[in-house]
């Protein structure tokens, strides 16, 4: 096959946030997942003389020579070059990143997806999004073993989810004004710890555990409600409450809580811990974004290590 390069091309991809129903979701109950714009991954091409190179924060080398961590970065490179039949082209991949990685926010599935996009425009190549999502998940089998393909659909689409285990993922409606403030406590979330913690509480208090679960449900469904209908003030009591819930759970962590706490102190509807917890990021719902704009300052004078502002 015959395809044009060009001289340099550029792929990018967003974050994503989980709104509500983390933890729940690994019981069959459904969780919400928005795109998240105010962090991106970018990754440029440019044609190199010799060998196939690859520039990161982690590494820069010839990509045959990559430790055996970024395995699932060799892996979407090459992939998407045998997709493209050019797995012999020599090239130069440069990866920058502003979204936190191991926070939930879909820092593996981003790069993957601007890989996959910055090689397809390198090529001139067009790619329907299944094929997209499908290169995504290759990548997000081998970081994280059997994943539900949330992270590789949310970003690929950068469209809203609704999601239950075991079902299609269904587009929302989002009708909604209002910011979140996503604060980073720069501590590596521990979802795999989280999610044990969760299992045990279901084994020694069930009742409990079925409790909790059945109240990050309904207020899952209601938030589908709130999102479509622009009621701010509901969004974020719900949110609040939904923290309460994570935290009966086992899942917060006492920086999560001080940066939710604070966020409610200084006028946030709501705040509460997105991801698996124990670490990783909070959110915060602002009414304006002058609103989201201070409390992020607030944050970051207060302890947060990073904090960006999303519209909704």
């Amino acid at each position: 096959m015959n395809i044009t390069k060009k001289k340099t091309a550029m792929g990018t991809a967003s974050g994503k946030i989980i709104l509500i129903g983390e933890h729940a979701a690994v019981y069959g109950h459904p969780a919400i997942a928005i795109p998240c714009t105010a962090v991106q991954t970018h990754v440029n091409i440019s044609p190199a003389k010799n060998g196939l190179y690859l520039y990161c924060d982690l590494y820069e080398g010839l990509i045959d020579d990559m430790p055996e961590l970024l395995t699932g970065l060799k892996t979407i490179i090459n992939a998407t070059l045998y997709y493209l039949n050019q797995e012999h082209t020599p090239l130069h991949i440069r990866i920058e990143s502003s979204i936190p990685s191991e926070r939930g926010m879909g820092s593996s599935a981003a790069v993957s997806c601007a890989i996959v996009r910055s090689l397809c425009q390198y090529f001139n190549k067009s790619i329907t999004t299944k094929e997209l999502i499908h290169l995504v998940q290759i990548a997000e089998k081998i970081v994280h073993g059997n994943p539900s393909g949330l992270d590789a659909t949310i970003i690929s689409t950068e469209t809203p989810l609704f999601f239950e285990k075991g079902k299609p993922f269904k587009k929302i409606s989002i009708n909604t004004t209002g910011y979140l403030v996503i604060a980073d406590t720069g501590l590596t979330g521990q979802t795999k710890q989280a999610i044990e913690k969760v299992a045990t509480l279901k084994k020694v208090a069930p009742k409990t555990h079925t409790s909790i679960m059945t109240t990050l449900s309904n207020m899952t469904h209601r938030v589908t409600h709130y999102l479509a209908t622009n009621q701010l003030h509901a969004l974020g009591q719900t949110m609040t409450h939904a923290h309460h819930a994570l935290q009966k759970l086992g899942v917060s962590h006492p920086l999560l809580d001080q940066l939710v706490s604070l966020s409610l102190e200084h006028g946030a509807l709501g705040a509460k811990l997105t991801g698996g917890g124990l670490g990783g990021c909070m959110i915060a719902l602002a009414k304006t974004k002058q609103d989201a704009d201070a409390l992020r300052c607030i944050l970051l004078s207060k302890g947060a290590k990073q904090a960006f502002v999303q519209p909704l």
